[in-house]
């Protein structure tokens, strides 16, 4: 795995104006500024901002969800909200990694 990219001062007060002016910077222009490191979501749902992410890059993307929704009851959600099917049809540079958090991320990191 690549290390983890610290964006440049002059990146960060970019992102920052941009976001102070209600502009948005775009997914392009952040993968092209970190060009090392990994491109990951938590929390799937139907992959529409998967696929987002993943057409504004060639990098692998890696989408990380259980797809059972909640493990346990959380701010007034029932066990298994946002349960839902994986997505299907994704772009090719997106890899789905099928678990709870706290149980693929640690293996997953040590590869």
């Amino acid at each position: 795995m690549g290390d983890l990219s610290v964006p440049s001062d002059e990146f960060k007060e970019k992102l920052y104006r941009s976001v102070k002016e209600s502009k948005n910077i775009t997914l392009t222009e952040i993968f092209e500024q970190i060009q090392d490191g990994l491109i990951m979501e938590f929390g799937v749902a139907d992959g529409e901002s998967l696929r987002y992410i993943a057409d504004h890059t060639k990098r692998l993307v890696y989408g990380f969800d259980c797809f059972n929704g909640l493990p346990e009851a959380w701010n007034g959600l029932n066990v298994g909200h946002f349960a839902c099917k994986p997505p299907e049809n994704l772009p090719g540079n997106v890899e789905l990694v099928h678990g709870l958090f706290q149980e693929t991320i640690p293996l997953f990191l040590r590869g």
